[in-house]
Protein backbone atom coordinates (compact mmCIF):
# COMPACT_ATOMS: atom_id res chain seq x y z
CA UNK A 1 0.00 0.00 0.00
CA UNK A 2 1.37 3.56 -1.13
CA UNK A 3 1.60 5.72 2.15
CA UNK A 4 -0.62 8.46 2.21
CA UNK A 5 0.71 12.06 1.78
CA UNK A 6 0.31 12.71 5.69
CA UNK A 7 2.05 9.52 6.73
CA UNK A 8 4.41 9.64 9.69
CA UNK A 9 7.17 7.36 7.89
CA UNK A 10 9.23 7.63 4.87
CA UNK A 11 9.23 11.62 4.37
CA UNK A 12 11.72 13.48 5.47
CA UNK A 13 10.28 16.21 7.52
CA UNK A 14 6.82 14.34 8.81
CA UNK A 15 6.48 12.73 12.10
CA UNK A 16 9.48 12.10 13.96
CA UNK A 17 12.11 13.87 12.07
CA UNK A 18 9.69 16.97 11.78
CA UNK A 19 10.15 16.81 15.83
CA UNK A 20 13.94 15.96 15.84
CA UNK A 21 14.83 19.14 14.55
CA UNK A 22 14.76 17.80 10.30
CA UNK A 23 11.54 19.76 9.65
CA UNK A 24 13.75 21.59 6.81
CA UNK A 25 15.76 18.48 5.67
CA UNK A 26 14.05 18.69 2.42
CA UNK A 27 15.92 21.80 1.62
CA UNK A 28 19.62 20.49 2.37
CA UNK A 29 18.76 17.33 -0.12
CA UNK A 30 18.09 14.67 2.64
CA UNK A 31 16.48 11.41 2.02
CA UNK A 32 14.82 8.65 4.38
CA UNK A 33 16.65 5.80 4.51
CA UNK A 34 15.06 2.25 3.98
CA UNK A 35 17.12 -1.13 4.91
CA UNK A 36 15.67 -4.22 4.44
CA UNK A 37 16.30 -6.69 7.20
CA UNK A 38 15.57 -9.44 5.00
CA UNK A 39 17.90 -8.50 2.11
CA UNK A 40 20.72 -6.20 2.96
CA UNK A 41 21.75 -6.14 -0.62
CA UNK A 42 18.59 -5.00 -2.10
CA UNK A 43 15.60 -6.83 -3.37
CA UNK A 44 12.89 -8.50 -2.05
CA UNK A 45 13.56 -10.97 0.80
CA UNK A 46 11.54 -13.41 2.98
CA UNK A 47 10.42 -12.30 6.47
CA UNK A 48 11.00 -14.41 9.88
CA UNK A 49 8.48 -13.29 11.67
CA UNK A 50 7.54 -13.46 15.46
CA UNK A 51 4.62 -11.52 16.48
CA UNK A 52 3.03 -11.76 20.34
CA UNK A 53 0.31 -13.77 21.14
CA UNK A 54 -0.75 -10.99 23.64
CA UNK A 55 -1.32 -7.86 22.71
CA UNK A 56 -2.88 -5.79 25.82
CA UNK A 57 0.56 -4.12 26.80
CA UNK A 58 0.34 -2.93 23.15
CA UNK A 59 -3.12 -0.94 22.28
CA UNK A 60 -3.79 -1.58 18.31
CA UNK A 61 -1.31 -4.42 17.57
CA UNK A 62 -1.37 -8.04 16.43
CA UNK A 63 -2.46 -11.09 18.62
CA UNK A 64 -2.49 -13.72 16.64
CA UNK A 65 -3.51 -16.30 19.72
CA UNK A 66 -7.71 -14.51 19.53
CA UNK A 67 -7.40 -13.06 15.73
CA UNK A 68 -10.42 -14.57 13.99
CA UNK A 69 -8.06 -15.83 10.72
CA UNK A 70 -7.11 -18.59 13.14
CA UNK A 71 -8.76 -21.58 14.33
CA UNK A 72 -6.51 -22.61 16.89
CA UNK A 73 -5.66 -20.87 20.61
CA UNK A 74 -2.23 -20.34 21.12
CA UNK A 75 -0.61 -21.06 24.36
CA UNK A 76 2.81 -19.63 24.04
CA UNK A 77 4.19 -15.58 24.05
CA UNK A 78 5.22 -16.02 20.87
CA UNK A 79 4.64 -17.41 17.37
CA UNK A 80 6.35 -17.54 14.06
CA UNK A 81 4.60 -17.41 10.62
CA UNK A 82 7.69 -18.45 8.22
CA UNK A 83 7.21 -18.14 4.77
CA UNK A 84 3.98 -15.83 5.39
CA UNK A 85 5.61 -12.40 4.61
CA UNK A 86 8.11 -10.65 2.36
CA UNK A 87 9.93 -7.59 1.54
CA UNK A 88 11.05 -4.50 -0.37
CA UNK A 89 12.49 -1.14 0.05
CA UNK A 90 10.82 0.88 -2.21
CA UNK A 91 10.47 4.64 -2.80
CA UNK A 92 6.34 5.20 -3.76
CA UNK A 93 5.16 8.93 -4.18
CA UNK A 94 8.47 10.52 -2.44
CA UNK A 95 8.78 8.35 0.24
CA UNK A 96 11.13 5.44 1.38
CA UNK A 97 9.75 2.70 2.76
CA UNK A 98 9.82 -1.10 3.57
CA UNK A 99 6.79 -2.34 1.80
CA UNK A 100 5.93 -5.67 3.12
CA UNK A 101 3.37 -8.25 1.58
CA UNK A 102 1.96 -12.03 1.68
CA UNK A 103 4.41 -13.86 0.23
CA UNK A 104 1.84 -16.35 -1.53
CA UNK A 105 -2.02 -15.48 -2.76
CA UNK A 106 -3.10 -19.35 -1.62
CA UNK A 107 -5.52 -19.39 1.27
CA UNK A 108 -3.73 -19.66 4.23
CA UNK A 109 -5.34 -19.75 7.79
CA UNK A 110 -2.56 -17.73 9.42
CA UNK A 111 -3.45 -13.53 11.00
CA UNK A 112 -2.17 -10.98 8.06
CA UNK A 113 -1.45 -8.18 10.30
CA UNK A 114 -3.07 -5.05 9.39
CA UNK A 115 -2.33 -1.29 9.82
CA UNK A 116 -4.29 -1.73 12.90
CA UNK A 117 -4.08 2.49 13.89
CA UNK A 118 -4.33 3.64 10.10
CA UNK A 119 -2.32 4.32 6.87
CA UNK A 120 -0.57 7.25 8.50
CA UNK A 121 0.95 4.80 10.57
CA UNK A 122 1.10 1.67 8.36
CA UNK A 123 2.56 -1.37 9.77
CA UNK A 124 4.62 0.36 12.89
CA UNK A 125 3.42 -1.34 15.39
CA UNK A 126 4.88 -4.84 14.22
CA UNK A 127 7.75 -3.33 12.51
CA UNK A 128 10.53 -4.91 14.80
CA UNK A 129 8.42 -8.41 14.60
CA UNK A 130 7.80 -9.04 10.79
CA UNK A 131 11.53 -8.73 10.35
CA UNK A 132 12.54 -10.21 14.05
CA UNK A 133 14.12 -13.47 13.35
CA UNK A 134 15.65 -11.47 10.51
CA UNK A 135 17.13 -9.16 12.79
CA UNK A 136 18.73 -12.12 15.36
CA UNK A 137 20.04 -13.76 12.77
CA UNK A 138 22.07 -10.86 11.58
CA UNK A 139 23.32 -10.10 14.79
CA UNK A 140 24.32 -13.79 15.44
CA UNK A 141 26.07 -13.44 12.55
CA UNK A 142 27.91 -10.31 13.36
CA UNK A 143 28.67 -11.62 16.66
CA UNK A 144 30.22 -14.53 15.03
CA UNK A 145 32.62 -12.34 12.55
CA UNK A 146 33.62 -10.44 15.10
CA UNK A 147 34.49 -13.03 17.78
CA UNK A 148 36.64 -14.31 15.01
CA UNK A 149 38.17 -11.68 14.02
CA UNK A 150 39.17 -10.44 17.65
CA UNK A 151 40.54 -14.58 18.15
CA UNK A 152 42.62 -14.25 15.21
CA UNK A 153 44.29 -10.96 16.67
CA UNK A 154 45.14 -12.23 19.30
CA UNK A 155 47.11 -15.40 18.29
Amino acid sequence: MTPPADSFFGRVGTSISAVSGFGDAKKSGLEVLCTNPASLSGGTGVLQTYLPTQSARRPGATSPGSSSNTSKVVSTPWVTYPDLYQARCEKVDGANVLMVSVKDNSPDPRPIVTDSLGPRWGLHLVDVNLALGNLVSLVSQESAAWRIQASTRSD
